[in-house]
């Protein structure tokens, strides 16, 4: 802009206009610097914290919180520490943790709370799922997919956990529940295929419908005859299951049996 030195006003615009810029400037590196030093001791703490869990050191964990450490702040994944001790499955960790506030119920990046956590079968540990769900942990927040705790009690990668599952009923989780993004697999039929008949035995007592079935319409029956689990198809046909139900492919039970050449199953549906 061309200036006339006589113009008092372009003077008083072009300074105006400067200090703006400044000021701007300032701020943007001001912001950057806070966050910058933010986010270095975030981690930094963190490690900290990390290396404290990692060594069971318990009193040291406490006096970081005395110190001011946020036992509720987010890390890679959105992940607290709370969640990290019990991936370490350190108990007297997460009892401290609790007991100085920390979010029982918070949820990671995939949706996982402490609980879904202490029940899964990665990280799997009853004494914390017990203690989380004695301490009032909400039991039906789920994951991705719909998973809630009592899912996970039920694994294909994990034995059945029968005490949890049934802690879980006890404390009122709903049974009547299905996994959209997995053929809307029920809890019911679930525990068909990779639970145990005392599960089953539970859910029946709890009023669940025996012939259930999935989004390709096999029924618990079919189920444990893929999987080759005598004992449960045993029990499933004493209870009563329709050994008749024909799935979306027009197939039986019987006829999965055939397929798969197990004799003794093939006898008990026959008998």
């Amino acid at each position: 802009m061309r200036i006339n030195r006589n113009n008092t006003r372009d003077i008083k615009q072009v300074m105006a206009n400067y200090r703006y810029i400044n000021m701007q400037k300032t701020l943007l590196i001001s912001l950057t610097i806070f966050f910058i030093i933010s986010g270095f001791k975030m981690k930094v703490h963190f490690r900290q914290i990390k290396k404290i869990v990692e060594t069971e050191n318990v009193s040291d964990l406490e006096k970081q919180i005395e110190n001011g450490f946020n036992i509720n702040a987010t890390f890679r994944g959105n992940l607290t520490i709370l969640h990290y001790a019990i991936m370490e499955r350190k108990f007297d960790f997460v009892k401290v943790l609790i007991e100085k506030g920390a979010d029982i119920n918070d949820q990671t990046n995939d949706l996982w709370t402490p609980l879904y956590l202490a029940t899964s079968s990665t990280w799997r540990n009853d004494s914390i799922a017990e203690y989380l769900i004695n301490k009032g942990a909400n039991i039906e927040i789920g994951a991705k997919y719909g998973f809630t705790p009592i899912f996970n009690t039920v694994s294909y990668s994990n034995e059945p956990n029968y005490y949890i599952f049934k802690l879980l009923i006890d404390s009122g989780a709903n049974i009547d529940i299905s996994c959209p993004k997995c053929c809307n697999q029920t809890l019911f039929i679930r525990c068909c295929y990779w639970g145990t008949t005392d599960m089953i035995n539970l859910l029946l007592e709890k009023g669940i419908d025996i012939n259930q079935v999935d989004c390709k319409g096999r029924n618990g029956l079919t189920l444990a005859i893929m999987e080759g689990n005598n004992n449960i198809v045993e029990y499933l046909l004493e209870e009563g299951i329709n050994k008749n139900q024909v799935d979306n492919r027009g197939y039986k039970p019987l006829d999965y049996a055939k397929n798969s050449g197990r004799k003794e199953i093939i006898q008990m549906i026959e008998k």
